[in-house]
């Protein structure tokens, strides 16, 4: 008998626009298949048919934008002579979607797995999944797939996983909460070297990082690699891959310290086996700055560049304030002779008047005459 394979029951449908829906179909031999609307029209003539694969067919149903204010169920059939199989789809307004279903963990390892889910309705909008884990640590994440991988976990820990959507409309509810335990660790953590001394150089493109001496019988340095990666909880994830892993041996050296070329910030390292790059030790944080310990030498030049610019500035500010104080005396100066030579009108003093003066052990009344009217020469001598 016919199987039709169609899961999500709701289509969101806007007013006065065309409706599109689907109805995929497994049977063999080819099934017949019929579109019925709510009052149990047939719509065949809408209707078109796209052969997928050798027993799978897919039903198009396209309406016009009169279809639009026909809500309702709206029935896909599907019948040949083994027997009949039907699904209904349920044509309403748009709203907000559904949760996710079928949560999945796959290719857990000691410090990872894989979350897959399947997609619900979305209410008529593009949905964005926000994925919470809650276990020894707490994590937000953001992506557009049906699946996400989380990293740098604990071995042999539980942690609990649940998943919504959100449209332009708003969040779902939640899924139910998945419980996803970690492998055991396979091998002692002291078998990987450990990154030191990782920072940033001066111009944040690169990083800079030093291995510690160690020594193990299981592999050797020829056999390891360096992942690089960053996770912001503010982006979107459109990818599951792995990030790339670095042999040890192709990296530069610079000063004992060995070097890679990233313009990212928030940056985690971590070391892991080239042929099986899921087992990798405790990966660490690179703390974003740089200290004086980290790379000393350029670091100095640009603090002697700063000084040496600040003295420069401050000479200048200096300079800018001695000219202003000297004009403003020159001009200071240069008021008062006017004032007097105004006062003078033309070297003369109108209308002086001298007031009768006692002056001891002289005569006993020394008087000035009351007026008078003399040059400035012979006042000032």
């Amino acid at each position: 008998a016919p199987f039709i394979l169609n899961s999500i029951k709701k289509l969101a449908v806007t007013e006065n626009h065309d409706i599109t829906t689907e109805c995929i179909v497994d049977a063999y031999p080819k099934s017949d298949i019929v579109w019925f609307g709510p009052s149990g029209q047939r719509l065949s003539s809408f209707a078109e048919e796209k052969i997928l694969n050798a027993t799978v067919i897919s039903s198009i149903l396209h309406l016009p934008p009169s279809y639009s204010s026909m809500l309702g169920l709206y029935r896909c059939v599907a019948k040949n002579e083994y027997g009949q199989h039907d699904f209904s789809i349920n044509f309403q307004r748009p709203g907000l979607p559904d949760p996710p279903n079928q949560l999945q963990a796959i290719n857990i390892t000691h410090s990872s797995f894989i979350l897959t889910w399947q997609s619900a309705y979305n209410g008529g909008s593009t949905i964005i999944y926000h994925i919470s884990l809650t276990g020894n640590r707490t994590e937000e994440r953001q992506t557009s797939l049906n699946s996400i991988r989380f990293t740098d976990l604990n071995e042999k820990s539980r942690y609990f996983v649940k998943i919504r959507s959100k449209n332009t409309l708003g969040f779902s509810d939640y899924s139910s909460i998945l419980i996803v335990l970690t492998n055991e660790y396979p091998f002692h953590s002291e078998e990987f070297p450990i990154i030191q001394r990782a920072y940033y150089t001066t111009d944040g493109r690169r990083i800079h990082f030093q291995l510690n001496q160690y020594s193990s019988s299981f592999f050797s340095k020829d056999q390891l690699c360096l992942q690089h990666y960053h996770i912001s909880l503010t982006i979107i994830e459109t990818t599951n891959d792995l990030p790339t892993c670095i042999p040890l041996n192709s990296l530069q050296k610079s000063n004992d310290e060995l070097e890679i070329v990233n313009n990212q910030t928030n940056i985690r390292l971590k070391l892991c086996l080239i042929n099986q790059t899921d087992i990798c030790s405790k990966s660490i944080s690179i703390p974003t700055g740089v200290s004086l310990s980290n790379d000393s030498s350029d670091l100095i030049l640009i603090l002697i560049g700063a000084i040496l610019g600040l003295c420069f500035v401050a000479a200048l500010i200096g300079l800018f304030i001695c000219i202003q104080q000297q004009r403003r005396k020159e001009k200071s100066k240069h008021s008062s002779m006017n004032t007097l030579k105004t006062n003078f009108n033309g070297n003369q003093i109108e209308n002086f008047h001298a007031t009768p003066v006692r002056v001891v052990d002289t005569n006993s009344c020394l008087y000035y005459p009351a007026q008078t009217t003399t040059t400035i020469n012979q006042i000032l001598y």
